[in-house]
C-alpha cells in the first residue's frame, strides 16, 4: 500500500482534535461524582481496572451527558455482575447524581477481540481511573494501532462517496432537472469529506455526530475549511444553479483534503486507479514469477485491462514471469492511450518509463 503506513501511540499524543462546545462544561462537578464512583469500586477486589470514556473523557461534559465508564474484571468473575450480584446495575441507569452508562469487562475478551475502528477512536481518548497493576494501560497501548489496511479502508470507500454524492449522482439528477435530490446527494458527501480529513491527520475518525464538529481542530485543515464547510452545506435555494455551486465548492475541498493524503501530484486520481499503479510499477520494476505476484496481488490483476493489454505470462528457463511490454506502451503512450478506458488512461499517465 503505497500511500499508507501502520500508526501507534495515537492515544499518547500531546495535541488530539476536540469539540467546540459552549462554554458550559460540567466536568469538574461530575469528576467528583466519578471519584465517589471509583472510591467505592476500587475496595472490591474483582475489579481490576476502570476507565472514563465518552464526552467526559474527550474533556466536555454538559446536561446532555452521562457518565460511562468500563470496568474491567478476570474472565471468571465478570459473570457475577452481569447477573446482577455487583454494587451498581449495567448499562444505562440513574446513578447517584447523573445518569450512568456502565459496561462490564472481561480482561481477557477484551484483549482477544478485534476493535473496530470506533472502538479504538473512543479508547484513545479513555482516561484511566483505577489500575494499580498498569493492566489496563497495557490492554489500550496494545490496541491503539492504526493499521495500513484500516486506512486503505478508509481511503477507498470515502473517496468514492466524495466523487459519487459530490458529482457524479449530482449530475446525473441535474440532468433530470431535480435540484432537491442533486442538492440531497451533495449533502449527503460531507460525511466522507469529514472522513477523509481525518485520515489526512492521521487520526481515527470519530463517531458520526462528532465528525464537524471535530475537524475544525484538527492540525491540518483546507486553508477557511470552517466556512467553506458552511457554503457547501447551506442550501440558499432549490435551483440548478445552486447545485452547481455547492458541487464545485465540494469537489475543490475533496481535491485538497485527497491531495494531502495521496500527494497533490495524485489529487485528480483515484485510490483504485493509484492501487492498479502500485501493481503495474511493481510489474514493470520486477518482472515477477507468478507466484511472486500473487504473493502481494490478487492474480485477477492480471485479466484487468492495464496488464491485460500491456503485459503478458512468458517461460523464462521454465517458470512463469510476467512480462511487461514496453514497446506497446510506448506506442500507446505517444497516442495518449486511446484504446484505454479513461480512468485507466489516469493510470498510464503517471508511468514514467
Amino acid at each position: 500500500m503505497m500511500f499508507f503506513e501502520t500508526t501507534r501511540g495515537i492515544r499518547h499524543r500531546e495535541h488530539r482534535p476536540y469539540g467546540a462546545l459552549p462554554n458550559t462544561n460540567q466536568l469538574p462537578e461530575m469528576r467528583r461524582n466519578i471519584e465517589e464512583y471509583v472510591d467505592m469500586l476500587s475496595k472490591n477486589r474483582e475489579v481490576v481496572g476502570i476507565t472514563l470514556t465518552g464526552g467526559l473523557s474527550r474533556g466536555y461534559g454538559d446536561a446532555l451527558s452521562e457518565i460511562d465508564l468500563n470496568i474491567y474484571f478476570q474472565e471468571t468473575r465478570v459473570g457475577d455482575w452481569e447477573k446482577g450480584l455487583g454494587p451498581i446495575p449495567q448499562g444505562d441507569h440513574q446513578g447517584t447524581k447523573y445518569h450512568m452508562d456502565v459496561s462490564f469487562l472481561s480482561l481477557k475478551a477484551e484483549a482477544d477481540e478485534d476493535w473496530s475502528l470506533l472502538k479504538k477512536w473512543d479508547a484513545s481518548y479513555s482516561k484511566i481511573i483505577y489500575d494499580p497493576h498498569g493492566i489496563i494501560e497495557k490492554l489500550l497501548d496494545s490496541k491503539d494501532v492504526f493499521t495500513d489496511k484500516e486506512k486503505h479502508s478508509i481511503a477507498l470507500s470515502n473517496y468514492l462517496d466524495c466523487i459519487y454524492f459530490g458529482d457524479i449522482v449530482v449530475r446525473q439528477w441535474t440532468l433530470r432537472s431535480d435540484p432537491m435530490v442533486a442538492n440531497q446527494m451533495i449533502s449527503k458527501g460531507i460525511s466522507a469529506l469529514c472522513n477523509l480529513l481525518f485520515l489526512a491527520n492521521d487520526e481515527y475518525p470519530p463517531f458520526e455526530k462528532w465528525l464537524v464538529n471535530y475537524s475544525y481542530s484538527l492540525k491540518w485543515r483546507p486553508s477557511n475549511w470552517r466556512k467553506r464547510l458552511e457554503q457547501i452545506t447551506i442550501i440558499r435555494e432549490l435551483s440548478l444553479k445552486e447545485v452547481e455551486r455547492r458541487s464545485i465548492e465540494f469537489m475543490r475541498l475533496y481535491r485538497e483534503v485527497w491531495g494531502k493524503i495521496v500527494g497533490v501530484e495524485y489529487a485528480e486520481t483515484g485510490l483504485l486507479e493509484l492501487d492498479a499503479l502500485e501493481t503495474l510499477t511493481y510489474v514493470i520494476r520486477e518482472q515477477p514469477t507468478v507466484e511472486e505476484f500473487t504473493k502481494k496481488y490478487d492474480i485477477k490483476q492480471l485479466g484487468y485491462e492495464n496488464l491485460y493489454k500491456l503485459a503478458a505470462i512468458k517461460l523464462v528457463n521454465g517458470v512463469e514471469h510476467i512480462v511487461f511490454n514496453h514497446q506497446r506502451f510506448k506506442e500507446e503512450q505517444a497516442k495518449g492511450f486511446p484504446s484505454f478506458l479513461h480512468w485507466n488512461r489516469e493510470t498510464l499517465e503517471h508511468i514514467d518509463i
